[in-house]
């Protein structure tokens, strides 16, 4: 027996395409057939605690109900049987051709890890860093969400190894990404946990449902189920699956991003997807009186007429630095707006934009010195293929054909990232902030007069971030007024 298992492990390594094309067991037909972990239903569970059997991993609680082919052992056969009564015994939603593996499956239970100073670091280092790459003296507005491209990406670290993972963990934070699961599994739960605004995420893996281009791996589909809520749909890739992918997105970003790919190429087989919305009222809302048109100039010196809101606000700065913090009436997040003195020149300032000095203007959080401020009113869409930003932050070897996803694909074919895709949406108002992004990870984002006065009316970074933390949810700069929010200068 103990030979048989570590042939059986052996194989479990070398043999799985073959393997899994052999003859088919329907679900239906097994009953509780694969159920070795005894809970009465057969899911993904049961084929993790095989394959780590299989490894010298673990124990088996029901060996009886793992030996599905009847021949009297339980070995690399049976678990091939499984995954293929996994994959084809799943239900189909009769509106999409894509079938989701998760259907049905229950997470497993994880602690989480807290967010402390390491976690922190890393996730400003990372913002600060996907900034400087996109800015590159470029005169155009940005605005990026590092919590959606670090949830897409950090779903994709589970299935890669070797060089390709080191590279990925070092520009997501310099964690592990078993750390990195668990920091991001409670953190997305601190965000999105207050009553007084909407902050939600959605992830989702989508593979093309050809087991000789992708083999799904049991234990990347129970990882970011449990740390990501991510489900995992296997689709045709043809133009159905367009409609699908979109379609997802469009759902969970409350139809601010109808689309995030226009189509889908011959050698596309994997898409991994976040997407998440912010809706958040300020604390004390901007009235009537309070908005007004005036001038701003933009990054190529012309001015723009727009309205501009103004109030009292929390002073924050630095030497180059004059901002302030504007709080919702969640208060675990807050809007921030940085502006570098007159002198120095808007790209200039970003490439000075350190994790430490972010981290050390967003620490002045009440602060008790008071600013009279005002903002402009506008609304963008913004949209960027990340792959040449993340390249030059050292993520170099997942978009070459030398990448090791094996912990994605156990189908032996080559597989890589063609892109890293991401779109936002932003309206500041009156009322307050409304934010959504969706990545897609594709393979082959008042008192008496203040001593302080801010006024943005000229190129400035914002961002809205976690007040514990002071990570950045959303992070840009604004260099020119959207056509759309420009208004016609009145007549005097």
């Amino acid at each position: 027996m103990k030979f048989r298992r570590l042939m059986a492990a052996m194989l479990a390594l070398g043999m799985t395409v073959p393997a899994f094309a052999s003859a088919s067991v329907s679900a239906q037909s097994a009953a509780v057939s694969g159920d070795v972990n005894d809970d009465s239903a057969f899911n993904i569970s049961d084929i993790v605690m095989l394959q780590r059997w299989l490894s010298g991993k673990g124990e088996i609680t029901n060996a009886d109900n793992g030996d599905i082919n009847g021949d009297g052992s339980l070995d690399i056969f049976d678990l091939c049987q499984m995954r293929k009564m996994l994959i084809k015994g799943m239900p189909k939603d009769t509106s999409s051709v894509s079938r989701n593996l998760c259907s049905g499956i229950a997470k497993s239970k994880v602690a989480g890890m807290a967010a402390d100073d390491k976690f922190a670091a890393g996730q400003r280092k990372f913002a600060t860093e996907l900034l400087k790459a996109i800015d590159a003296d470029k005169d155009e507005n940005i605005f990026v969400s590092p919590y959606s491209i670090m949830q897409s990406l950090a779903m994709t670290t589970n299935g890669a190894g070797g060089e390709t993972l080191e590279q990925m963990e070092q520009v997501l934070g310099g964690v592990p990404v078993e750390e990195l699961n668990e920091y991001l599994y409670l953190f997305r739960q601190k965000v999105g946990s207050s009553g007084q605004s909407v902050i939600e995420t959605a992830n989702s893996v989508w593979v093309k449902d050809d087991p000789y281009l992708i083999m799904p791996v049991p234990e990347f589909i129970q990882t970011n189920l449990n740390y990501y809520d991510a489900d995992y749909y296997l689709s045709p890739f043809n133009d159905d699956t367009l409609k699908d992918v979109n379609k997802w997105v469009d759902n969970k970003t409350k139809h601010y991003i109808p689309e995030i790919i226009d189509e889908i190429k011959p050698d596309d087989v994997f898409y991994i997807i976040n997407a998440v919305v912010l809706d958040a009222e300020w604390q004390s809302r901007y009235l009537g009186y309070q908005v007004r048109d005036w001038q701003f100039t933009n990054i190529s010196g012309e001015e723009q007429t727009c309205k501009f809101m103004s109030d009292y606000a929390d002073y924050i700065g630095d030497d180059d630095t004059d901002g302030f913090i504007k709080y919702y009436k969640d208060e675990n997040i807050a809007y921030a707006a940085l502006l570098p003195h007159e002198d120095i020149n808007i790209h200039d300032y970003i490439k000075s934009l350190t994790p430490e000095k972010l981290d050390g203007l967003l620490a002045q959080d009440k602060n008790d010195e008071t600013a009279m401020t005002s903002m402009p009113k506008f609304s963008l869409e913004y949209d960027n293929d990340l792959t040449d930003e993340l390249k030059a932050m050292g993520m170099e070897d997942a978009f070459d054909e030398k990448a090791d996803f094996t912990g994605f694909t156990s189908a032996g074919v080559p597989t890589w990232l063609r892109y890293v895709k991401h779109k936002t949406t932003l309206d500041v108002n009156e009322r307050g902030t409304k934010a959504t992004a969706a990545t897609v990870v594709g393979g082959l984002a008042g008192g008496g007069m203040p001593p302080k006065e801010v006024y943005l009316t000229r190129p400035f970074i914002y961002c809205i971030f976690d007040r514990e933390t002071r990570i950045p949810l959303f992070i840009g700069a604004l260099m020119t007024i959207p056509e759309k929010s420009v208004t016609a200068p009145q007549e005097e």
